[in-house]
C-alpha cells in the first residue's frame, strides 16, 4: 500500500534524493558530536534508512563507516549521556 501518490510522491522522492546527495557529501569533521540528533550516530542511521530507497548510492557502506567511527571515538573520548 502506497501512502503517497502523484505530486506528493514526486515531491517526497525529490526531497529524499536531495537528502541523499547532501549526506553523501558530508564529512565526519563537519559533525559536532556522536549524538543521534546532530552527530555521527544520527548520520549513520540516516544512511542506513536511505539505503532502502537508494540501494546503489553507497549509503550502506557509509552507515557502516560512520558506526565504526562512532565506536572508535567512544573508545577515546569521554561523552555525556545522550539519545
Amino acid at each position: 500500500m502506497t501512502l503517497l501518490r502523484g505530486r506528493t510522491l514526486t515531491q517526497a522522492r525529490a526531497a529524499l534524493a536531495g537528502l541523499s546527495r547532501r549526506l553523501l557529501l558530508l564529512t565526519p569533521s563537519e559533525l559536532p558530536d556522536l549524538s543521534l540528533a546532530r552527530g555521527l550516530a544520527g548520520v549513520a542511521l540516516a544512511h542506513a534508512s536511505l539505503h532502502a530507497v537508494f540501494p546503489a548510492a553507497g549509503h550502506l557502506a557509509r552507515a557502516e563507516r560512520r558506526l565504526e567511527q562512532c565506536l572508535t571515538r567512544l573508545e577515546r573520548e569521554e561523552v555525556e549521556p545522550w539519545l
